[in-house]
Parts: C-alpha cells; sequence; structure tokens
C-alpha cells in the first residue's frame, strides 16, 4: 500500500502540483488557444487611454445608481488589486486534490472527442480573454453614435477563469459580461467577470475547485471519479456550496431596477440529484448494521447462515483449562476475576451498538459502492468474493471465546501441554467489492490443551485498521491485493483514501497492516505478523483467551513492515529477518540478538528490481534470499491488471550473504534459471563450509501464482550452490504437489533429513500429508516415506511438527514427536484437530479432537509448549 501511494504520486513533480497557484506557464507555441491569449497582451490595454469620465462637458453622464463617483472608483480599484493580489501557497491536501485532478484529466477521463477538446473548443477567438479590462475608451472609427444609445450594451458569455486542463465544453465557462458604455457619442469598454460564488472560491485559491458540468460527467467512471474528489474539496472546507456554484455566464435581464444575470444551474442541480439518487438512503446505512440476508444463491453467504454462532458458546460453558484440583499454570500474573473481565469485554465488543456514521461517511461509503460496482467490478474470479471465499474459505461471523472440545478419537499425550495457534484472513466485513485470499484480517484460531482437554478459541488480530473499522461500523481501508488492478481502479481508491484520510476518518500512524499470515516465538515474545506492517504483540491467557497487546516496535528500531517468515536459530536464540520495498533498497536484511535487540539494517542495493519476497533461509554461516520472476509489474497493472505480477524475461538469482554482515558487500548473487520460491523449508553448510544447500517448493507456472493458484504446481527441489565456482546443481525430491512444509524446529539452519509437506489438491487446498527422507534424494529416488490423505471432501491446512521431547534434549531423534493440523468437512460442515505420529509408516492418528465450530482455511500456525506459554 506505502509502495502504491509513493509511486501514485511519484509521477506528478512538485512543478505540476503548484502550476495553478500562480499565471499559468507559456504554453507550446503550436497550442491554437494559448496564442491567442499571448497575442492579447491585455496588459498593455490600459496605457493606449487613460481611463475618464466618459463626458468631458461640465454635464455629468446619468447615473446607474446612487453610487457616486468617488465609490465607483474605490470599487475599480479593489478590482484592479483582486488581480495583482500574490496568492497564499496551496494547503497539502490541495496539492494531493490538484495531482488526482491531473490523474483524473490525463488517464482516466483525457478530452478525447472534439466537442470537449480545449484546444478545439477554445480556438480561435472563442478563446478566453486573459483577464479583466478596466473602462476604457474606444475610438469611433466610422460614422457617429446615435444620441438614442445613450447607455450601455452588455453582453453575457463563458470565459474560463482557467486554462483547462481536462475536458471542456463551450457551456461551462466563467461568466464574464462586455459592457460598452455609450454616452454623447463616446464609448468605453469594460470587461469584468461575474463574481460569483465559484468565481470567488477559485480566485482565492489559485486553480480549479470545481467540476465542469457539461464536459467532466461523461461516464459512469469519469463521473465516480469527479465526484469523489468534488466530495473531498467539500468535506476538507475547500468548497462551499452553501452560496451557490453557478456560473452566471448566459444572458442578462432588467426588471424592477435590477440588472440580473442568468444563472443556468438547473443542469447541475439535475445531474447531481440523479447521481445520489441511484443510491437509496438504505443502501447508504448499509453499513452500520448487520448485512440484510442475501439471496439463497450466494455460497458465501449460505455458508454464514449455517453456522448458527451465536448459539455455539452454550454448548460449554466456558471453564478454567483443568478441572482437577491442581489449577493449570498461569501464562501472566493476572487474576482470574480480571481474566474474566477480558473475556467478558471481548464478548461485548461484538454486541456493542454503533454510532451513526456522519455525512463524510454515508457520502465515502456511496462513492465506494459507486467504484466497486461501476469502475472496478470483481470480475476475474481470482477477486470474486463469491468465489474466492466459497467453501471453508468463508469468513466465519464472530469471535469465538474459549469453548471446551471434545475428543472423540484417541487421547492427547502429555507433550501437547501448551496450545496450537494459527493465523489466517478473516475478512470482518464482507467484500462489497475485489477481494483477493491474502486481504482478510487476521484471525487467530488457537487449541489450548491442558492435562488431555482441550478448549478452542478464535479472535481477531486487533490491529489499528481492525479496530477503526469496527468503530466506523464499515471499511475504510483498500484491499490491497485486489482494489488496485488498472490505473482507473487505483486512481478512485487513491483519492477515497485520500479523502477519508484528509477528513479524520483514517489514521495511518498506527500502522494499516492485516497481522493475518503467521506467528512467531522470539524473546519470550508472541508475535502476529503479516509483512505489511509491524508485528502484532499477543498472549494466551490460562483460560486459553487470546488477547492483542499492541503494535511492538523493538523499542523503536523497527519502524517499517518486516518479513512475515523471520528464522530463529535455537543453538543461539537469535532472529533473522528482512524486509522487501517497491522502491530502493529493494532487500533490507536485519537480525536481532538473543535478547530481542534489533541490530542496524543491512540495505541490498545489488537486487536492482523489485522482487516479490515472501521468504528465505539461513545457515549457520549465510542468509540466503530468492530473487524470483515475481515482483512489481507497472504495465500489467496500466492494463487493468495486478500491480503484483510475474515476469518471464527475468532470471531468476540466489543471493547469499554472510549472517553477521554489516553491509552487503560480501553479498553474491547466483543464476538459476527458472527457481521460483515463494516459501523455503530449509538450508545448511556442507562440512567442507565451500557449499551451502537449500531446499524449497519450486513454483512451475509461476504467472498463476496470484490469480490462477488452482493450476499452480510446487515441486519440491534440493539446492546446491558452489560458493567458489558459482556451480549451482538441482534436484526435485518429489514430483507431488507439495507446499506449506515443515521441519523440527530444531533443525532450522542445520542438515535436516525430515520434512513434513502439505498435498495441494489443487492448492490453495490441502487434501493431506506426506513425510519426506531428503537423504533419499541424493540418489534420485522419490523421497516421501509416509503420508496420510484426508479423505473425500476433507481439507487441511499447513502441518505442524512438535517434537515428543524438549529441544534441548541431544538424544530425541529428529521425527520423534507428532504433526498436528487443522482440518475441515465439507461433506459434514464440521472441523477437527488431528494428532499424527510423526515417526509411523502412514502418519497414524493418534487423536481427534471435535471443534465446537469449523476453522476456516489459513496459513501458517506454531505450537507454543506450556513452559514457553508460561514466560511471555
Amino acid at each position: 500500500m506505502d509502495a502504491l501511494s509513493s509511486s501514485f504520486l511519484s509521477t506528478f513533480s512538485t512543478q505540476k502540483l503548484l502550476y495553478r497557484t500562480t499565471t499559468p506557464p507559456p504554453p507550446p507555441s503550436s497550442s491554437p488557444i494559448l496564442n491567442v491569449r499571448i497575442e492579447e497582451k491585455p496588459q498593455q490595454a490600459p496605457t493606449k487611454k487613460t481611463t475618464q469620465p466618459i463626458s468631458t462637458s461640465t454635464t455629468p453622464p446619468p447615473k446607474t445608481s446612487s453610487q457616486t463617483q468617488s465609490s465607483i472608483r474605490s470599487s475599480s480599484s479593489s478590482n484592479s488589486l483582486q488581480s495583482t493580489k500574490r496568492k497564499a501557497e496551496p494547503s497539502v491536501p490541495a496539492l494531493v486534490f490538484n495531482a488526482l485532478d491531473d490523474i483524473i484529466n490525463t488517464f482516466i477521463d483525457p478530452p478525447v472527442k472534439p466537442s470537449v477538446d480545449p484546444k478545439h473548443v477554445l480556438s480561435q477567438n472563442f478563446a478566453p480573454v486573459l483577464n479583466e479590462l478596466p473602462p476604457t475608451e474606444c475610438k469611433v472609427i466610422q460614422g457617429s453614435l446615435p444620441p438614442s444609445l445613450n447607455g450601455a450594451y452588455i453582453r453575457n458569455g463563458p470565459n474560463p477563469q482557467f486554462l483547462p486542463r481536462g475536458p471542456y465544453h463551450l457551456f461551462d465557462g466563467d461568466g464574464m459580461l462586455h459592457s460598452l458604455r455609450i454616452s454623447q457619442g463616446k464609448a468605453c469598454l469594460c470587461s469584468r467577470y461575474v463574481k460569483t460564488n465559484k468565481y470567488t472560491l477559485e480566485r482565492e485559491a489559485g486553480f480549479p475547485l470545481f467540476p465542469n458540468v457539461f464536459s467532466g460527467f461523461n461516464g459512469l467512471t469519469a463521473s465516480a471519479a469527479r465526484g469523489a474528489l468534488s466530495a473531498a474539496r467539500i468535506l476538507t472546507g475547500q468548497v462551499d456550496l452553501s452560496n451557490g456554484f453557478g456560473l452566471a455566464n448566459t444572458s442578462l435581464v432588467l426588471f424592477a431596477n435590477r440588472l440580473l444575470k442568468d444563472i443556468d444551474h438547473n443542469n447541475m442541480d439535475a445531474l447531481s440529484s440523479s447521481f445520489l439518487s441511484t443510491f437509496s438512503t438504505q443502501k447508504l446505512l448499509y453499513r452500520t448494521t448487520t448485512p440484510p440476508p442475501p439471496p439463497s444463491s450466494s455460497p458465501i453467504l449460505n455458508v454464514r447462515i449455517e453456522e448458527k454462532p451465536q448459539q455455539t458458546p452454550t454448548t460449554k460453558t466456558t471453564q478454567p483449562i483443568s478441572t482437577s484440583t491442581t489449577p493449570p499454570p498461569k501464562t501472566t500474573s493476572q487474576t482470574p476475576s480480571s481474566i474474566r473481565s477480558s473475556s467478558s469485554s471481548n464478548s461485548l465488543q461484538s454486541t456493542k451498538r454503533k454510532a451513526e456514521p456522519s455525512v463524510p461517511a454515508l457520502v465515502f461509503n456511496a462513492l465506494d459502492d459507486i467504484i466497486n460496482t461501476f469502475i472496478d467490478p470483481p470480475v476475474k474470479p481470482s477477486v470474486d468474493p463469491k468465489h474466492v471465499l466459497s467453501q471453508n474459505f468463508a469468513p466465519v461471523l464472530n469471535e469465538l471465546p474459549p469453548t471446551e472440545c471434545k475428543v472423540i478419537q484417541g487421547s492427547l499425550p502429555p507433550s501437547l501441554n501448551g496450545a496450537y495457534i494459527r493465523n489466517g484472513p478473516n475478512p470482518q466485513f464482507l467484500p462489497r467489492g475485489p477481494y483477493h485470499l491474502f486481504d482478510g484480517d487476521g484471525m487467530l484460531h488457537s487449541l489450548r490443551i491442558s492435562q488431555g482437554k482441550a478448549w478452542l478459541c478464535s479472535r481477531y488480530v486487533k490491529t489499528n485498521k481492525y479496530k477503526l473499522e469496527r468503530e466506523a461500523g464499515f471499511p475504510l481501508f483498500p484491499n490491497v491485493f485486489s482494489g488496485f488492478n488498472g490505473l482507473t481502479a487505483s486512481a478512485a481508491r487513491g483519492a477515497l483514501s485520500a479523502a477519508r484520510i484528509l477528513t479524520g476518518q483514517v489514521d495511518l500512524s498506527n500502522g494499516f497492516g492485516l497481522a493475518n499470515t503467521s506467528l512467531v516465538l522470539f524473546a519470550n515474545r508472541l508475535l502476529a505478523l503479516g509483512e505489511s506492517d509491524l508485528p502484532y504483540s499477543v498472549r494466551l491467557s490460562s483460560n486459553g483467551d487470546i488477547e492483542t497487546l499492541g503494535r511492538y516496535d523493538f523499542d523503536g528500531k523497527l519502524f517499517m513492515s518486516m518479513t512475515a517468515h523471520p528464522k530463529i536459530d535455537s543453538d543461539t536464540g537469535e532472529a533473522f529477518a528482512f524486509r522487501y520495498s517497491p522502491v530502493p533498497p529493494f532487500l533490507t536484511y536485519f537480525r536481532f540478538n538473543k535478547n530481542g535487540v534489533k541490530q542496524p539494517d543491512v540495505p541490498i542495493f545489488s537486487m536492482t528490481r523489485p522482487s516479490f519476497l515472501h521468504d528465505f533461509a539461513i545457515t549457520k554461516k549465510y542468509a540466503i534470499f530468492a530473487d524470483i520472476q515475481i515482483g512489481m509489474n507497472p504495465l500489467e497493472m496500466i492494463a487493468g491488471g495486478s500491480p503484483v505480477g510475474s515476469d518471464p524475461s527475468k532470471v531468476s538469482r540466489i543471493g547469499v550473504i554472510p549472517r553477521y554482515a554489516k553491509d552487503e558487500s560480501e553479498m553474491k548473487w547466483f543464476d538459476v534459471p527458472g527457481f521460483n520460491i515463494i516459501h523455503a523449508i530449509n538450508a545448511w553448510d556442507e562440512e567442507d563450509g565451500n557449499a551451502i544447500e537449500m531446499v524449497a517448493p519450486n513454483i512451475l507456472s509461476v504467472e498463476h501464482t496470484l490469480e490462477r493458484m488452482e493450476l499452480v504446481h510446487a515441486l519440491v527441489e534440493k539446492v546446491r550452490i558452489d560458493l567458489n565456482t558459482g556451480i549451482v546443481k538441482r534436484y526435485p525430491i518429489s514430483a507431488r504437489n507439495l507446499d506449506f512444509a515443515v521441519i523440527n524446529q530444531a533443525y532450522v539452519g542445520k542438515k535436516n533429513k525430515y520434512v513434513y509437506a502439505a498435498v495441494g489438491d489443487p492448492m490453495p487446498k490441502i487434501s493431506g500429508v506426506v513425510k519426506l527422507d531428503l537423504s533419499k534424494g541424493d540418489h534420485r529416488e522419490d523421497c516421501i516415506v509416509a503420508s496420510r490423505m484426508y479423505g473425500e471432501g476433507c481439507y487441511g491446512g499447513e502441518p505442524f511438527f512438535v517434537a515428543r521431547e524438549a529441544a534441548d534434549n541431544l538424544d530425541a531423534e529428529e521425527d520423534d514427536g507428532y504433526v498436528v493440523s487443522y482440518v475441515h468437512d465439507e461433506n459434514t460442515g464440521e472441523s477437527r484437530f488431528l494428532v499424527m505420529d510423526a515417526k509411523s509408516p502412514n502418519l497414524d492418528l493418534v487423536a481427534t479432537v471435535k471443534l465446537p465450530r469449523r476453522v476456516p482455511y489459513g496459513f501458517h500456525g506454531l505450537f507454543v509448549a506450556e513452559s514457553d506459554l508460561n514466560r511471555i
């Protein structure tokens, strides 16, 4: 989102943003409008004849009002001063709105038709005069003016105060009166603008504020974009409509001793009325209450209705995990009563009545509906909520407090005392427009296990985005992965977002991330991660409830985002991480010591273009990064596609840097054509220290990664890089479609033998889990040595390995433990928690826990042992 904002504004230089605050710069001589203007030389006109009373006789000319000559001269002086008054520097909102205005006029609705092309419409003598003309004596060059013409001939007409930068119709100009005052055979010409509210506001601002009525609303896209911009100007106080918005450019009438300018604003009224009337009050207010029941044909909403979440807490009363006389270990010093209060507050939050939305909120919601319905509707299946959120990808309607679960098969082993927590997207509001699978708010699903019993709890990560939208009662932020497909959609949603920020609806100072990807336990902190923001610190209470503590910046040293896949060295206690960016440096590497103190950034400038770096690997000596074929794709965005896409002409590379490097001087890059990884499994140094090996799923058909995931095949490969010779060797580990692979966490950065991977059927659905023996890959054999498929219509998530013994037990075998995962049965609508024996040839089931409600498919999780929970 930061990247889009930066690139979005950087296309407009400061010079272009400020052009409106001064006299327009001299244009190229090829412009017919501006040539006419330049030839006028209006500044010399007043010097030809000195301005004086028309009559030179002792008899004064007839007065048109009770105004004295002195007051007339004062008025004339003030008009002259007005045209030379120095304008104040524009405010930041003004600069932003002017930039958006230029985007609309240049990309969304440029003046293509001759009828609205200023170069055509304002050619020859249709071109406006550059400024007003005070009373100036004219020369009678033929005949004489008869006495019956004593008086004034006044003609009205359009004369735009500013040179149009976009579409302009002949009827769109500001009204200017050209008056020829005749008395005793002499004449004086005076040209003055009608000082309408529109003219006065724009004159004071130094740039246009109002859209052109006859040319600015040609089509829904242009209407929505300029409507949103106009609403933003009104709500930020730049425009005040209480005194009208007409042009007074059509005619004049003398009535009841008053000379009236005919203000033809009925057309503008009509446009405004029809523009707003297409959205009923009910639609404007829909976001402030529970969404109305949708048609039964919607697969998303049917899933939600069937859940009946309000009944689940009554199946089992929430209670302390342990039912014996010995209470379970407390994870904090919090008392039971305070824990119950916390749980109650969470429950109350879901039922709290929202305040009525403000007028700006109603306007912005209507504009949001226009964008989602007409400008950028969800056409592609990859961003269509009805497709993306079908079946068990649909979000759960609300949070679930700790609720006891039933063990329906086997028993939960003592080594699982603790909590399995999985992160994933769960949109707080049903999407009204485009929605990608990665766009949902982060929700943690935690299974707290103690003494053979289990409690499920589902809570949102209380991010800044979540809290602002929860308080408002409707979405405020655009979807990053689906909301900026094409320049038109980007400009419209960018303008709407800017308006929300400038009116105070949105505060970005506390971030805008989702925290929906993964979790990490480090330095006695449990962090929920998403790579668009800082981590969020969370903790589990003794009864299994989840509490968000807030954004965590490592004592102010982490001020930008970080990867959702940091690596923890279990031997040293250190953590290693990075962030990627659409602007240089495209990659920044950093680490934390065992106490959680962040070390200085190491910017990697040798990565010369932005790449989608979701994961990386470490060894005991190096950090390893993959520069893949997926990255920022501006050309695809212009064509209406996603800002993130694939580049088939790019050669993938692997970068290797010493893991304690202080700069990038020792960074080495190795070409690995066609090697595109999203997730890394592990890496290690070879014994001679001259080579490294990495294991990771290589994404085949990389062009489908973000839009057609069902067409993606992930082939697990082992890659060996000789650091001295630069020779790269690659070996396939298995032909199966495998991803979301995990290892025994004690082996991160060290040579390991076993991998547990999810089976895509196709991705993102996971139909089973397999165990790989990497030692077999050296003999070119298929490495699958064990597997468990979940059954027809049953799908799971990422597996996670939990060691049977403590990690510091050096005698424990690498695969001695359990593989756990959530599994959902789409036939019955029930979800289960499976515990499998990691050593057995069939990954035999040790225990099955029936969950009190379904758990949607998600992303990454981890298991936190009881001893670690006590230290958080």
